[in-house]
């Protein structure tokens, strides 16, 4: 684990207009430290999570090494490049490794187009690779967490189909531009 994640979770009845109440709940928070707050809606009421990290960020670099957030267990994801290919190690066995490999393309110099220098997959299928397991889980073990975590899933896959379709309305898909 790279550092002690804490979630702080408060309910509140109906809305979370009260600022006081958002304030008492701020207040809990560590100061300096950056945090993600997220509402979502519980049996009719709204649970406003706090989610920060206590621990300072690691430098980025190739090569880094990440401890599983599983405590029972030694596994790591090692980046062998930055933002392109990862090496995952075995649940129950570190040794047994395989890597993931993401589509990586640079700039063809004079021009804004890229050019595919690896192939591999994109964040849309992993997602729907992630989307496909929890759905059988929740067939095998239905629980709340993995409904939440179907729906949290397909949105993140929605928003980034959402930004490909942008991209290629406004003609810049495939191209170094924003």
């Amino acid at each position: 684990m790279i550092g002690k994640i804490e979630i702080f979770n408060c309910f509140f009845l109906r809305c979370l207009h009260n600022d006081l109440q958002r304030d008492a709940a701020m207040s809990s928070i560590p100061k300096g430290i950056a945090y993600r707050c997220c509402c979502v809606s519980v049996g009719g009421d709204l649970a406003l999570n706090f989610i920060w990290n206590t621990e300072p960020k690691k430098k980025k670099g190739k090569g880094k090494t990440l401890q599983s957030t599983q405590s029972n267990k030694s596994n790591t994801m090692k980046v062998l490049t930055e933002g392109h290919k990862y090496q995952l190690s075995g649940f129950e066995n570190a040794e047994n490794t395989q890597e993931i490999q993401f589509i990586e393309k640079t700039p063809i110099e004079g021009t804004t187009e890229l050019k595919t220098v690896n192939d591999g997959t994109t964040n849309e299928e992993l997602l729907e690779v992630l989307i496909d397991r929890m759905n059988y889980l929740q067939g095998k073990f239905p629980c709340r967490e993995n409904a939440i975590v179907i729906t949290k899933l397909q949105e993140s896959l929605m928003w980034l189909e959402k930004r490909t379709a942008d991209r290629k309305k406004r003609n810049v898909e495939g191209k170094q531009l924003a």
